[in-house]
């Protein structure tokens, strides 16, 4: 409720209003408690964005693929980096990472120690 009359309080009352770039936007969702920058990124692609939602999974994946633990915002990169290389949708190539990770739980990739 707080983070949905923050963004009524500067115009904000349609997705389509909604600019993810906008610092301004950003700022409104993640100033309130418990909300932070991959539940944004998340909440932005539901609303046909596209983004990177570096939640665990995406995390861990980006991290055993490069063989060194990452934090989330440099797993965010890495995949949108690689999403311009392969001239794919940022959330396509998320989705089908979060797929893959969460359903062989990466069992095929060496673990990070």
């Amino acid at each position: 409720m707080e983070a949905a009359q923050r963004f009524f309080d500067i115009g904000v009352t349609e997705p389509a209003l909604l600019m993810p770039d906008k610092p301004g936007h950003r700022e409104r969702y993640t100033g309130v408690s418990g909300l932070g920058p991959v539940t944004w990124e998340y909440f932005t692609m539901l609303l046909n964005h596209d983004g990177v939602k570096a939640d665990t999974w995406i995390t861990e994946f980006v991290g055993r693929a490069i063989g060194e633990r990452v934090p989330s915002q440099r797993a965010s990169g890495l995949v949108k980096e690689a999403a311009q290389k392969l001239d794919v949708d940022e959330k396509k190539l998320d989705h089908a990472i979060w797929s893959y990770a969460s359903t062989t739980r990466l069992k095929g990739m060496p673990a990070l120690t």
